[in-house]
This record gives C-alpha cells, sequence and structure tokens, in this order.
C-alpha cells in the first residue's frame, strides 16, 4: 500500500439498516469514523449520484477509485440489481474489488452476538439464501483468496476499532 500518495480512498459497501442502525451511532457512521481517524477518504454510494441505467457498471467504477474495500455485512442482502438481478449491490461492489486486486476488510456482523439492530433486521424475509451464501462466500475468501481480511463485530464500536487499526496496519 506504500505506492498511494495522499490519502487512502476506502469504499464503504453495506445495506441500507447499517447506516440507520443503531439509532445512536449506526455501523456505518462508526466505519467512516475509523477512516477519517485513519487518514482516509470515505466513498460511499450514499453519497453518489443515484443511476437507473446499467447500475452495476456504475457500481464497479466507483470500486475503481478506491484503494481499499471495506464491506459491512449484515444478515439482510438488500436489493438485486436490475441489469444483473443474480447478484446484489455488495455482491458486485466486493466482486469488483477483488477483480482489481484491492485489499479487502470485511466486517460481517456477529450471527452469535447480541447485535444492536432491530429484531426484523436479523433475517431477510426475501432473500435470506442468497445473504447465507455471500456471507459463506466471504467467510471463504477470508481464508483462500490473497488481500481479503474477514472479523465479524457485535457493534459499531468493534468496527471501528478494527477498521482503525486495519487500515493503519495497511498505511504501514
Amino acid at each position: 500500500m506504500s505506492t498511494v500518495e495522499g490519502p487512502l480512498r476506502v469504499f464503504v459497501s453495506n445495506t441500507p439498516e447499517l447506516r440507520q442502525y443503531p439509532e445512536e451511532r449506526s455501523f456505518v457512521v462508526a466505519a467512516e469514523q475509523a477512516i477519517t481517524r485513519a487518514g482516509g477518504i470515505v466513498l460511499n454510494m450514499a453519497y453518489f449520484t443515484a443511476r437507473e441505467d446499467k447500475a452495476a457498471e456504475y457500481r464497479r467504477q466507483q470500486v475503481r477509485r478506491a484503494d481499499v474495500y471495506v464491506g459491512i455485512i449484515g444478515f439482510r442482502y438488500g436489493s438485486p440489481l436490475r441489469d444483473e438481478p443474480g447478484l446484489s449491490y455488495t455482491e458486485v461492489e466486493f466482486a469488483a474489488a477483488t477483480e482489481l486486486g484491492l485489499p479487502r476488510l470485511v466486517f460481517l456482523l456477529d450471527e452469535d452476538a447480541d447485535l444492536p439492530l432491530p429484531q426484523s433486521y436479523l433475517t431477510d424475509p426475501v432473500y435470506a439464501e442468497r445473504q447465507q451464501a455471500f456471507r459463506a462466500q466471504l467467510v471463504d475468501a477470508g481464508t483462500t483468496v490473497a488481500g481479503t481480511i474477514v472479523q465479524r463485530v457485535a457493534s459499531p464500536g468493534d468496527l471501528e476499532l478494527l477498521l482503525f487499526r486495519a487500515l493503519t496496519e495497511l498505511r504501514h
């Protein structure tokens, strides 16, 4: 990572409920605070222009702007893409980061923890199987794909600390 001049550009991938919860300080806010504390710049789709056409390619373009990919992965699958309905936005973003060879820091909400989320966000009523398969794919990538680190988190505070440490290590 020493070839990167200036602050690290960190792409944050997440489903919408993780930006909202917990209400006191969400998982995404905690990640953004860790990135800022580590001297990085947050790239997140919440800050980009909405696009109806070719959403998958637009996501890939935005990931290409990053030096590091961070995935905050809960239990909701999110929305399948219109132009690639077999994939969610987070799946496309992770795949793009992998193809680019970016360092991938993946934080899975720990299914064994008492998480600070409403009960309705602890499963996906429509795409539970897809999300379970994606989470399993990420765990596997953490052990088999170079540049992928997967850690479980139970709170925004856990996420902030682990992400800050990981970004600091990448920088040095």
